[in-house]
């Protein structure tokens, strides 16, 4: 498939330091066409963008009107290769991103004041395991060749699968290898499992088939709102606004997918039911389902203090941030606010 394709799955499912090269995107390398006028406010919030299927869409709703017919006054900033987009907001010069939950905890244990203010997708089969066909089940990779790219969610996911089937790391032969090597590397016979994201999954699971995905842990892989701080207390009614718009516009997507897939498709150079494709394995997350999110909660994924302690401590642990991540780190980082403002209206 589409390099493409890659891309928009690459901005689901890793960390991001494996971003760069993504390329896309067949719209201006700004792709802003800010919504301000003379009526609104003269802040404006500046939101980086990249390759990834609901991204495609914030920024249709924003081509159609959406956003400034809301009030909210936000510049969409496109960046073909993600880093760069990374890169824009930790220097400041993006106020929004939007990132995977192991990204968002990134910037925050280095010293970079951000608030996650919303979820907008989780992973529903996106991601998974594929094996080949002698192996039945998670419990059988006991003693087998398994590859992914460690460090990445699906790393993580391959953990916490292990774990549910009363295994370890430590009962696999756990090869590091990129998600195209692996997938190949799969067909050709040399390893036994691979824990990938797509297209990768579907093509090594030719090979064999897929034994795990995240739509049995709908809730370990989810996409935030990130916004600086100082942004947010600055700009407070432009965030609410914004992220007010978003929820509003993706309800009007579900209701009618047809009526906005093409534009999209196009964002993404891909065909509409390559779109469809992506949409179908990720899961957009109401403004409802939202408090759920942002509630204290144990042991359970669907809660955000739940799920970024646990990122947290999968990167801490596998070396890949220095600071540890306490629950005050979580509490400050969470905050349910513009959520429960427009829950209550």
């Amino acid at each position: 498939m589409k390099k493409k394709i890659l891309c928009a799955f690459l901005a689901l499912a890793m960390t991001a330091t494996l971003f760069a090269g993504c390329s896309g995107n067949s719209e201006s390398s700004s792709s802003s066409a800010a919504t301000k006028d003379s009526t609104s406010s003269d802040k404006t919030l500046k939101v980086a963008v990249f390759d990834m299927p609901t991204l495609y869409l914030m920024q249709t709703f924003n081509d159609m009107g959406y956003y400034k017919d809301n009030g909210a006054n936000v510049e969409f900033t496109y960046f073909p290769v993600y880093s760069d987009a990374i890169s824009a907001y930790n220097t400041g010069n993006a106020d929004v991103i939007i990132y995977a939950v192991a990204e968002a905890v990134t910037p925050v244990v280095n010293g970079i004041d951000s608030k996650v203010i919303g979820v907008i997708d989780t992973s529903n089969g996106l991601d998974g395991i594929a094996a080949t066909n002698d192996i039945k089940s998670v419990k059988d990779l006991k003693g087998k060749t398994v590859a992914t790219e460690i460090g990445t969610v699906d790393h993580m996911m391959l953990q916490k699968a292990l774990e549910k089937n009363g295994l370890s790391e430590d009962d696999v032969n756990l090869v590091n290898m990129s998600a195209g090597d692996a997938a190949a590397a799969m067909t050709g016979g040399s390893i036994d499992a691979v824990s990938t994201w797509e297209p990768q999954l579907s093509t090594a699971a030719k090979s064999g088939h897929i034994i795990y995905s995240t739509k049995e842990d709908p809730n370990l892989i989810a996409d935030v709102f990130l916004i600086h701080s100082e942004k947010l207390d600055e700009q407070y009614d432009n965030a609410k606004a914004f992220v007010k718009t978003w929820y509003e516009s993706m309800e009007k997507y579900k209701a009618d997918p047809s009526k906005y897939a093409a534009q999209a498709a196009k964002k993404g150079d891909l065909s509409e039911d390559e779109f469809y494709q992506l949409m179908d394995v990720t899961n957009l997350v109401s403004l409802k389902d939202n408090k759920v999110k942002f509630t204290e909660g144990e042991d359970d994924y669907k809660y955000l203090n739940v799920l970024v302690k646990t990122v947290g401590s999968f990167l801490y642990d596998g070396g890949l941030i220095t600071t540890k991540l306490t629950d005050d780190m979580v509490t400050n980082m969470l905050d349910p606010r513009i959520v429960n403002d427009l829950l209550s209206e």
